[in-house]
């Protein structure tokens, strides 16, 4: 072993040919392995936190308690996987916090949290009436995208949501589309809501008060129940169809008959019509005005910086196309973090291996 040693150095000390070859085979490995490899800024983080909000309007905290969080809670426990879980009971809301047990990695987190929600499933036949049904989110882990883009209304005046709306949604197909696209989510994003205009003289003219009037719209829904079809050995609960989703099916609501002995729907006393939720659940704001923000995340292991010239391009061709009335900024590109700090590090790398092969060249006497 002692005599290996000196003869492997010597193979190379005697052969200065061999010695730069094997130099020079290293350095050209290691700038192939740097150009491969892959690049991204922030490392991708195991999601094992998770919340289930459940609403119960009217409800007082001991109620919610009860009736709601306590309910879920048992559920819950029921899956070993889960290492916490914490709950808030208030007026009207239930939030319940889990956190999965620390083995878990990202490989199995969604079999897991598909778990919870069969779990939600089966209890929300449990919880009361009045109740909404728990919405489970697992998208508050932290997440680092790579690249948002701000669609915002050019000119002064009334924006018009739907037209930036629906550029979002074409400018978030298209980055979807694009390879190592992993995720588009839409920050500050409309909602269309069905309003309903009652005119106040014709629900009198009905001896009809309010609370009266949304009882009835509320039991029209067929997402409630319809009965239960018994048998010997299982029981079918029944449902119908015609979910009140459309303006049509609301103003089709019968309400009444009347002294003629004709029905009285609901468009006959109000205004049914389409209009963007206000206030909107969430607003998007860029150089102080209204937007839609596009935030878009990529695969874990690519190089980003490829990626970003295939967006940037894709963006580029997408804007030419856009009325002068949208306006397009990109507000966050991670790629130039990024390339600016490997370009630091490769720098830092080359320069540390010419030092090396010129301490080494005049170390042996060349």
């Amino acid at each position: 072993m002692t005599e290996l040693a000196p003869t492997f150095s010597r193979i190379f000390t005697q052969n200065r040919h061999l010695l730069i070859m094997t130099i020079a085979l290293l350095l050209v490995a290691g700038l192939s392995a740097l150009a491969t490899l892959p690049r991204i800024e922030d490392p991708r983080i195991t999601t094992r936190n998770a919340m289930i909000i459940t609403a119960f309007p009217g409800a007082s905290a001991a109620r919610v308690e009860a009736l709601v969080t306590k309910k879920i809670e048992d559920r819950l426990r029921e899956l070993a996987e889960i290492k916490t879980i914490e709950s808030t009971s208030r007026n009207g809301i239930s939030v319940i916090a889990i956190e999965l047990q620390d083995w878990v990695t990202s490989d199995d987190n969604e079999k897991i949290f598909s778990k919870v929600r069969d779990r939600l499933a089966d209890t929300q036949t449990e919880l009361p009436v009045g109740a909404g049904a728990p919405i489970f989110d697992d998208k508050r882990g932290a997440v680092a995208y790579s690249m948002v883009v701000a669609l915002s209304w050019n000119p002064d005046g009334t924006i018009e949501l739907g037209i930036l709306n629906r550029v979002a949604e074409t400018l978030g197909d298209r980055l979807r589309n694009l390879p190592g696209t992993e995720q588009v989510v839409f920050f500050g994003a409309p909602s269309e809501e069905i309003s309903v205009d009652v005119d106040a003289t014709e629900l009198a003219a009905l001896n009809l008060t309010a609370a009266e009037l949304a009882f009835r719209v509320s039991t029209a829904d067929a997402r409630r129940s319809a009965g239960t079809l018994r048998h010997e050995r299982w029981d079918l609960p029944l449902e119908l169809t015609g979910e009140l989703d459309s303006v049509a099916r609301i103003a089709a609501i019968p309400l009444i008959v009347n002294k003629q002995g004709g029905l009285v729907f609901l468009g006959d006393i109000a205004r049914v019509h389409k209009q963007w939720s206000d206030p909107p659940e969430q607003i998007a704001l860029h150089a102080g005005k209204r937007a839609i923000l596009v935030a878009v995340r990529t695969e874990e292991n690519i190089r980003l910086d490829q990626w970003a010239d295939y967006a940037r391009a894709s963006i580029a061709e997408f804007q030419t196309s856009l009325d002068s009335a949208v306006e397009l900024r990109t507000v966050f590109d991670q790629s130039t973090y990024t390339e600016q700090r490997l370009g630091n590090l490769a720098g830092n790398l080359i320069a540390g291996a010419v030092v090396i092969v010129l301490v080494v060249w005049f170390m042996m006497g060349w």
